[in-house]
């Protein structure tokens, strides 16, 4: 489909790989990267993104869904692809076998439906235990992990990984420590056993950065891929460089006066004669309604505020102090413009959300 809106999102591809090759160089020779593109990797766009990392070299890609390792199938992937979601309900699954995805196995339940279609297909299919450290969410329990491995050797499954989930990397270095170590007991109990696992992986984006000890033999970076800071102050410990930039034009043009109110619920009055510009973006967008009146853009190299609340199509912002504004003049919204830039970590922070929430709520339109 052709769009002819002025809004677009841009994505560098030579700041994708220069962040692959910076984390790579981070890590200890022979440790594999699983690029996380879930959620179109993480409103970047999926299917460039990992065509482009398999070729610098990348080697498996996480999604969340059966249904976004489809899409990367259909688009003529062909790399490794793991689920890492639970998947549900068991009448799908025989697209996994179809389209050769790897799924995770966080219950007794999938283990056995997986195990009754791999004789149908006669497939020795790669799976993954998910393990529960601490996060709360999916996985079998630590205390049933080798209870389970041992199902799955005995079944027509092939237990290609072990994995876990951090929760708490960036504010809790004690959890975060212990649910290493729980991952950590359960590799030193199967190698007692002589059970060999091809892959365990734990380390996310904060762990790759601040505990090595979490790399075991797989990490699965996703912000840091997309030029994101996992934390405050994580440039420090690895430059990487954003991938992603939001822009727009100006679409309409007014001067207004004194007491003029500017949106729905006049939240915004003019306080002198004003130039207000108004911009094709909005909610709808991905441009959260709470950027009213506390949201920035860059014209010009300098900062305009947004005034009013956001609608779901529009924007208005004032430029009264920034001269010579016309129309279809460009505006970054995320990006750098002269030397102002506006981080997607500013804006997640102006609002009291997190920079997941950001680049995940942009969409196609």
């Amino acid at each position: 489909m052709d769009f002819y809106r002025p809004s677009w999102i841009e994505i560098s591809l030579d700041n994708f790989i220069y962040n692959f090759f910076a984390i790579k160089k981070k890590l200890p020779a022979g440790i594999k990267i699983l690029a996380v593109v879930k959620a179109d990797a993480y409103g970047h766009g999926a299917v460039p993104l990992s065509r482009k990392f398999l070729t610098a070299g990348g080697e498996f890609l996480g999604v969340s869904s059966i249904e976004e390792g489809v899409i990367l199938r259909r688009a003529g992937i062909q790399a490794p692809v793991l689920i890492l979601g639970s998947v549900y309900p068991y009448d799908t699954f025989p697209q996994i076998f179809e389209y050769n995805l790897t799924p995770t196995v966080a219950s007794l339940l999938v283990l056995e439906e997986l195990n009754r279609l791999a004789l149908v297909y006669k497939r020795h299919l790669p799976v993954h235990l998910k393990v529960d450290s601490g996060m709360g969410r999916i996985g079998i329990s630590p205390s049933r992990s080798i209870e389970v491995v041992k199902k799955i050797f005995n079944s027509n499954l092939f237990l290609e990984g072990i994995y876990s989930h951090l929760s708490s990397a960036d504010i809790d270095r004690g959890y975060t420590l212990e649910q290493i170590n729980t991952l950590k007991k359960i590799k030193e109990d199967l190698k007692r056993e002589e059970i060999n696992i091809p892959f365990f992986h734990l380390a996310n984006s904060t762990a790759i950065l601040r505990y090595p000890e979490a790399y075991f033999d797989l990490v699965r970076p996703g912000l840091l891929l997309y030029g994101l800071l996992p934390y405050k102050g994580a440039e420090k410990a690895l430059l990487v460089k954003p991938v992603l930039s939001l822009k727009t034009k100006i679409v309409f043009l007014k001067k207004v006066p004194p007491g003029r109110r500017i949106s729905y619920g006049g939240t915004f009055v003019t306080k002198r004669d004003s130039w207000i510009a108004t911009l094709p973006v909005g909610y709808a967008d991905g441009y959260s309604r709470f950027f009213s009146n506390q949201g920035e853009v860059l014209i010009k190299g300098k900062r305009a505020p947004v005034i009013g609340r956001v609608t779901m199509d529009m924007v208005m912002v004032e430029v009264t102090d920034i001269p010579g504004v016309n129309v279809g003049e460009e505006v970054v919204i995320i990006g750098q413009q002269g030397e102002e830039r506006i981080t997607v970590e500013e804006l997640a922070e102006k609002i009291g959300t997190i920079s997941y929430e950001i680049v995940c709520g942009l969409n196609k339109r």
